[in-house]
């Protein structure tokens, strides 16, 4: 329950950072006064459908809060309970969704789409201009016109892009998932050891893991996965154009870059799960040290010297 708890926390945070970056900065003008073409419910559509009503709320009601406010304003409350409301709807889906599982079949397209266009279309053609009209006593044939044009400016957003990310999202963990199972069926004979039956691979330790879960102190781990690797052997390294890197200090925690892992089964000593060996590296680019201890390279960067000790 405290991971869950964690996890909703970060996604709230992030999402409603996102939700205003995508608000605020990145929001397309429309011919409708007012009403702009709004790309943030893109990802209130992908978030709500991860983690749920509370989070998916929350993230609609504070992102769209700080728009408001960023403009000089009181929040318009009217609209700021029809984001909520519109992920509150789509949260309710998530478990019907379950994400995690790394499967976006045709079955869950249809369900991540009837959920967004039902939250969009109760909130924009319903809460929204109804609030309009009785907090801010606004003209009723406007109210409506700029609801229903949100609604489906909304709903394309939310299904077009919001769809291609979960598709991108659920596309990486189900190929992860995937080497993991192959893995499991090729080693069933190891993980039987001298058993009556195989494990089943719910109950086995595996490579994928969950940031919050399994490090929920370490910022860098916050709302993300990661599979834990290991190598008998120096693994080799290279940069983005093949050529070998020998300098050690190149490669850090935190440098951007592809690897080569292969995952297998093992039985030692009473321990049983799908393992995962890293062959190989790329190094793509730099990236910010992780834990934030900066690289020899940022801090010598200057010439000036007049922070050095004599």
């Amino acid at each position: 329950m405290k991971n869950n708890n964690i996890k909703t926390f970060v996604a709230v945070g992030i999402g409603a950072a996102l939700f205003f970056v995508l608000g605020r900065f990145v929001a397309i003008p429309s011919p409708v006064p007012n009403t702009n073409i709004s790309l943030q419910y893109a990802v209130l559509g992908l978030l709500a459908a991860m983690y749920g009503p509370v989070a998916g709320g929350l993230i609609g009601f504070i992102g769209h809060a700080l728009i408001d406010l960023s403009w000089g304003g009181i929040p318009w409350w009217s609209w700021v309970i029809a984001s909520a409301f519109t992920g509150v709807v789509v949260g309710l889906f998530a478990k019907k969704l379950n994400l995690q599982e790394g499967d976006f079949n045709k079955g869950k397209v249809i369900t991540y789409t009837i959920s967004n266009v039902i939250a969009h279309l109760i909130a924009w053609i319903v809460v929204a201009p109804v609030l309009d009209i009785l907090i801010y006593a606004e003209p009723v044939k406007k109210v409506f016109a700029q609801g229903a044009f949100a609604a489906i400016s909304n709903i394309i957003t939310a299904v077009v892009v919001g769809g291609l990310l979960v598709l991108a999202y659920t596309k990486t963990i189900a190929k992860i998932q995937a080497a993991i199972e192959a893995a499991y069926k090729e080693g069933e004979a190891k993980l039987k050891g001298n058993g009556k039956s195989v494990p089943a691979l719910s109950v086995l330790k595996t490579p994928l893991r969950d940031g919050d879960a399994e490090r929920p102190d370490d910022e860098a781990y916050k709302n993300a996965y990661f599979v834990n690797a290991n190598a008998t052997s120096a693994p080799g390294i290279v940069d983005a154009d093949l050529n070998p890197i020998l300098t050690r200090s190149e490669v850090y925690s935190g440098v951007y870059g592809r690897a080569s892992i292969t995952f297998y089964a093992f039985n030692s000593s009473g321990n049983k799960g799908i393992a995962c060996g890293l062959n190989n590296l790329q190094k793509i680019r730099d990236g910010e040290p992780l834990g934030g201890k900066a690289s020899a390279e940022s801090d010598f960067a200057t010439e000036d010297d007049e922070d050095f000790l004599n």
